[in-house]
C-alpha cells in the first residue's frame, strides 16, 4: 500500500488530479480569450467605416458579455483588458499608438473598460451560479439514488452490482467495481500510468476495502473535475453501505453460530436422552433373556421379547427421523411423483401405525368428488403416519382421530388430520413443525422432529402443510397435494 492511502483521508490522486484539470481548464480560458479577441477585433475592423471608432466599443462590450458566460472570471478581466489596449491601438485616433489626444476619448476608453469588466465579472457570477447550482441538483440527485440502492440491496454483490449501474449512468463511462485491496493506479497516477483507464481505492473506516476503475471513451479521454468530484462522493457512499453489509453479514454469522450451538445442544441432550433409554431397555431384556433362571419362564421371555421389540422400533424411529432431516435439509431428498388415490394413501398410513392404536377410534370421511392427486406415495404416507403417530400417543387412548379428505377451494387436495387431545400451542401453533420442538416435555419419547420431518416431505413434493387448534378442541393438520390430472 503507498504512502497515499496511509493518510487519513486517502484522497490524494482525486486533489492531484484537481489540481491538474484546473490547471488545464485555466489555460483553456485563455486559449478561448485569444480566439474571441482576434475574431472581435477583425469584425470592428470591418464594421468600424460604417459605425464609427466610438460604436466600435460597444461589439467589444457586447463579447466580453457573452464570453462571461462560459469563461472564468480572470479570463473576462483579462478580456476586458485586451479590448481596451485593442481599442485604444487600432480604432482611436491617434491610430497604431496608445496615445489618447482627446479627453472625451479617454473617458470613453475608461467607462467602455469599466463596463465591461463590471458586466463581464456579473455574467461570469451569474453562470457559475447556475452551473453550481445544476451541478448540485445534479449530484444531490445521483447520490440520493445511490442511497436507496444502497439501502434496499441485500448483499454487498448486490450494491456493487447497483453502484456499478448508476456510476455508469451517471458518468457516461464504463466502470468496474472490485473488493481488493489496491493503491491508485492507471491514468494520471505513478503506477500503470501507460493504462488506458484509471483506478481509485474505495476507502472506509476500515481501510482499502475495493477498487473502482473507469474506462473514458476516445472522445472523452479523461474525467473532468465535476466528475471527479462527484466520484469521490460516489465511493464514500458506497464504502459505507459496503461496511454496513459486512456488518450485518458478520452479525448473521454470529446469530447462525449461536443457533447452531443451542441446536447441537438441544440434538445431543435429546439424542442421548432417546439413545439411552431404548438401548437400556434392549440391554435389560436381553440380559434377563439369557438368564436361565429366566429363560425357562416362557411368560417372561415372551413379555421381554416384546420389550427389546419395543425399544428397537423407537430406536428405529428415531435413526429414521434423524437421516431423512439430514437429507432434506442437504438437499438430497427427491421426490418421485406419480398420481395417486388418496383412499391408498390414507389407509397405508394408518396400516404404519396400526400398532400403536390401543384403544383409539379412527374415522374417515372421503368427500366422494375428491380427485387425485400427484405425490411421492412413500413420502405421502410416511408424512401422514407421522401424524397419525402423534395422534395415538399423545391424546389420550379412548378418544376419537378424524381423518378426512377433500378438495380445496384452490383447486388441490387437502388432507385432514383432527384429534381429541390437549391441542397446540395457542401463541404459535406452527411451531410445531421447528426442530427438536417438544410440546409436552414430560412425555417420554421423540426428539421434536417427526413434524419437522412431515414438512419437509410434504413441502419436497410441492405441497404444503398447516398446524391450528380446532375450534371444538384439540389439534387439526391440514395437508395440501396438487391435484392429479389424468388425461
Amino acid at each position: 500500500m503507498t504512502d497515499d492511502l496511509k493518510n487519513p483521508d486517502g484522497r490524494h490522486y482525486l486533489k492531484s488530479t484537481l489540481a491538474t484539470k484546473k490547471s488545464r481548464e485555466i489555460a483553456q480560458d485563455f486559449g478561448w480569450l485569444t480566439v474571441i479577441a482576434l475574431s472581435t477585433w477583425l469584425i470592428a475592423t470591418a464594421l468600424q467605416p460604417i459605425i464609427g471608432y466610438m460604436a466600435v466599443g460597444i461589439i467589444f462590450l457586447l463579447a466580453v458579455s457573452l464570453a462571461g458566460l462560459f469563461l472564468s472570471r480572470a479570463a473576462v478581466l483579462a478580456l476586458a483588458f485586451a479590448f481596451a489596449f485593442i481599442h485604444n491601438f487600432f480604432f482611436i485616433p491617434p491610430r497604431l499608438t496608445f496615445t489618447v489626444s482627446n479627453p472625451e476619448d479617454f473617458m470613453l476608453l475608461l467607462m467602455l473598460f469599466v463596463a465591461a469588466a463590471v458586466v463581464g465579472h456579473l455574467t461570469t457570477r451569474l453562470a457559475n451560479k447556475e452551473r453550481v447550482l445544476r451541478s448540485r441538483e445534479h449530484r444531490t440527485m445521483i447520490l440520493y439514488n445511490l442511497a436507496k440502492e444502497i439501502a434496499s440491496a441485500q448483499s454487498v454483490d448486490e450494491i456493487l452490482e447497483r453502484a456499478r449501474t448508476l456510476l455508469k449512468e451517471a458518468l457516461h463511462v464504463d466502470v468496474l467495481l472490485l473488493l481488493s485491496k489496491n493503491s491508485d493506479a492507471g491514468r494520471g497516477t505513478e503506477t500503470l500510468s501507460a493504462a488506458e483507464h484509471t483506478y481509485v481505492p474505495i476507502i472506509g473506516r476500515s481501510g482499502v476495502l475495493g477498487v473502482a476503475g473507469f474506462a473514458q471513451s476516445k472522445a472523452n479521454p479523461e474525467l473532468s473535475t465535476d466528475q471527479l468530484t462527484l466520484i469521490d462522493a460516489l465511493l464514500h457512499q458506497i464504502a459505507s453501505g459496503i461496511e454496513r453489509e459486512t456488518y450485518h453479514d458478520r452479525v448473521k454469522t454470529l446469530l447462525v453460530f449461536e443457533e447452531t450451538q443451542k441446536l447441537y445442544k438441544s440434538l445431543m441432550d435429546c439424542v442421548s436422552h432417546e439413545l439411552k433409554t431404548p438401548l437400556a431397555a434392549i440391554k435389560g431384556s436381553a440380559s434377563a433373556i439369557v438368564d436361565p433362571m429366566t429363560s425357562s419362564n416362557k411368560e417372561a421371555v415372551d413379555f421381554l421379547g416384546h420389550q427389546i421389540l419395543e425399544a428397537s422400533e423407537r430406536l428405529q424411529h428415531l435413526v429414521e427421523n434423524l437421516l431423512d432431516m439430514t437429507r432434506i435439509e442437504s438437499g438430497l431428498m427427491q421426490a418421485k411423483r406419480i398420481v395417486c388415490d388418496v383412499n391408498d394413501i390414507i389407509s397405508t398410513s394408518i396400516r404404519e401405525v396400526d400398532h400403536l392404536r390401543g384403544v383409539h377410534r379412527v374415522q374417515i370421511k372421503i368427500a366422494e368428488s375428491t380427485p387425485l392427486v400427484t405425490c411421492d406415495p412413500v413420502l405421502a404416507n410416511q408424512a401422514l403416519a407421522n401424524i397419525i403417530h402423534n395422534a395415538f400417543v399423545y391424546t389420550p387412548s379412548d378418544s376419537v382421530i378424524e381423518i378426512s379428505a377433500q378438495q380445496g377451494v384452490h383447486g388441490d387436495i387437502e388432507i385432514l388430520v383432527r384429534d381429541h387431545g390437549p391441542g397446540l400451542p395457542r401463541d404459535n401453533p406452527a411451531k410445531v413443525f421447528n426442530k427438536f420442538f417438544r410440546a409436552d416435555q414430560n412425555h417420554a419419547g421423540g426428539v421434536g422432529l417427526g413434524l419437522a420431518v412431515t414438512k419437509g416431505f410434504i413441502e419436497s413434493q410441492g405441497g404444503s402443510i398447516e398446524a391450528s387448534n380446532h375450534p371444538d378442541g384439540g389439534a387439526l393438520f391440514t395437508l395440501h397435494l396438487p391435484r392429479g390430472d389424468v388425461t
